[in-house]
């Protein structure tokens, strides 16, 4: 059985990755697990599995009861989902404890709302979100937005080799029925050898198994700036894209793509590390 995790911060927008998760549930026979955080102070001492280790220089009362509540709203969600759904609320940083499950138990994508790296502090919020897509073992689809039309997809990269998307990225574009844009960015003073991208993105999608697709190359002096402006243009609903790994987010797609682009749109993000491909 395939499985989705995914972080709940009790929000509104998290609600609807919730419901977004539940329906990819109902569809594509995924069971979920739904997660929470609840945070403590450096001053707390928690062992290798997130379990309050007890000192006398605190009363952790209050964080039992934080905890005992945050599992009661878990379970909630999770009988109002049904299909045998799961949840677990643990102590520790939202990266830490979301990181730990992945790295622990094998999941197949992660669906989670984060709100940009200006939102109200303590919740899945920007770089908490960067962090996570960043060191995932499997997908990440991150909702920004209840608004956007989610079947309006782009792919970004480089195309430097063909290659197989991961199948939970399939299964998603196949569900969605979307048409998908394979999107590389050229720059003007460094004419790109433009037959030769288009065979590769050719080759991508039929390892892909994607027959509804078109080819965009953009031309701009800046990937990021070029990504951006097609996506604002068209009213992109997910952006996909890979990670490079690299600590930071220093680089992305092409090795240049900032967390700016990351953290400050409103498009859906579904990304994954180039570790995932298949060649």
């Amino acid at each position: 059985m395939k499985r989705i995790l995914v972080p709940v911060d009790f929000t509104e927008l998290s609600d609807y990755a919730v419901n977004l998760a539940a329906e990819l549930s109902e569809k594509l026979n995924y069971n979920i697990t739904f997660i929470h955080a609840v945070h403590v102070s450096g001053e707390v001492l928690l062992d290798d599995n997130g379990n309050l280790i007890p000192s006398g220089e605190f009363d952790p009362s209050g964080l039992d009861m934080e905890l005992n509540n945050a599992t009661a709203k878990l379970m909630a969600i999770s009988n109002s989902v049904g299909n045998g759904s799961k949840h677990i609320a643990r102590f520790g940083s939202t990266e830490k404890v979301i990181l730990n499950e992945l790295n622990g138990t094998n999941y197949d994508l992660v669906v989670m709302a984060t709100h940009g790296a200006t939102g109200v502090k303590g919740h899945l919020l920007g770089s908490h979100a960067e962090v996570i897509a960043m060191r995932s073992p499997v997908p990440v689809l991150s909702i920004k937005s209840a608004e956007k039309l989610l079947k309006n997809v782009v792919f970004a990269s480089s195309f430097n080799s063909p290659f197989r998307l991961p199948e939970p990225v399939i299964s998603i574009l196949k569900e969605l029925n979307a048409e998908i844009t394979f999107l590389t960015v050229v720059k003007s003073e460094n004419p790109a050898n433009e037959e030769e991208i288009i065979s590769r993105i050719n080759k991508s999608a039929k390892l892909s198994d994607i027959d509804n697709f078109q080819v965009v190359l953009q031309v701009s002096d800046d990937v990021e700036s070029g990504i951006e402006s097609y996506c604002k243009e068209n009213n992109v609903g997910i952006l996909i894209f890979e990670s490079k790994g690299k600590t930071g987010f220093k680089k992305w797609v092409t090795g240049c793509v900032s967390a700016d682009l990351v953290n400050h749109y409103d498009h859906a993000l579904l990304t994954f590390t180039n570790r995932m491909l298949e060649n």
